[in-house]
């Protein structure tokens, strides 16, 4: 699944001027929403995340957050970072409510996302009341989330599978390509640098995505 296919436009208002039936406020700071930018990029077995600050509440109406979309989440083998483009609650059982399994030091780093990872922030989720399910299978729909850890980007997707670009660096929400645009043109520069300029890129071309901008390395 491609980035921009995660990214549905499940907040599209009906008619009547509400929400599709079925539909949260999960859905208030993706990219299918119209905001967010969170950019990745892998360097010397590091991992540098950077996100933007921007919202959109119930009424349409735009602000800057304080709780920024980038957080770190400490594990025995090292920092995680991760950026999320999501409803609010979502994020915050993640960053708060989640308890970090171990990983073992013989399973590959890949592994232990897609099992032992993604099944803790599913019961995270669970027990948030933030979990969703479509058609039997646990979802949590508008959400994506960039995973930097142990040198290596993934994207986390709404059904908790794991996808990891070959270029060694990746970008989601509603400035995603002028991200990812700004990122190819930019492969000699230093982590840090990229990041910030793919972000400011992306917010000089979308409404969706405001400084101040907030970046983390896994180191």
């Amino acid at each position: 699944m491609s980035n921009n296919q995660q990214k549905g436009q499940h907040d599209r208002p009906t008619k009547r001027g509400r929400r599709d039936e079925g539909q949260t406020t999960a859905s208030r700071t993706d990219g299918g929403n119209g905001v967010t930018c969170i950019v990745a990029v892998e360097h010397e077995g590091e991992v540098w995340v950077g996100g933007d600050s921007c919202f959109i509440d119930d009424s349409r109406d735009a602000g800057l957050t304080t709780s920024p979309k980038v957080f770190r989440k400490g594990t025995e083998r090292g920092w995680m970072v991760l950026g999320y483009s999501g409803g609010f609650r979502a994020q915050q059982v993640i960053q708060y409510g989640l308890v970090m399994p171990d990983h073992p030091s013989h399973m590959r780093a890949e592994e232990w996302l897609c099992r032992d990872f993604a099944n803790a922030v599913r019961a995270a989720c669970r027990v948030g009341g933030v979990m969703q399910s479509k058609e039997g299978i646990d979802t949590l729909d508008g959400v994506a989330c960039i995973v930097g850890y142990l040198g290596a980007a993934y994207v986390m997707e709404p059904d908790f599978g794991f996808v990891r670009r070959s270029v060694g660096y990746e970008a989601i929400g509603c400035g995603a390509k002028y991200a990812m645009g700004n990122l190819f043109v930019s492969q000699e520069d230093p982590p840090e640098a990229r990041v910030r300029r793919a972000l400011e890129a992306a917010e000089a071309n979308n409404a969706g995505v405001r400084g101040p901008f907030t970046i983390m390395c896994t180191r």
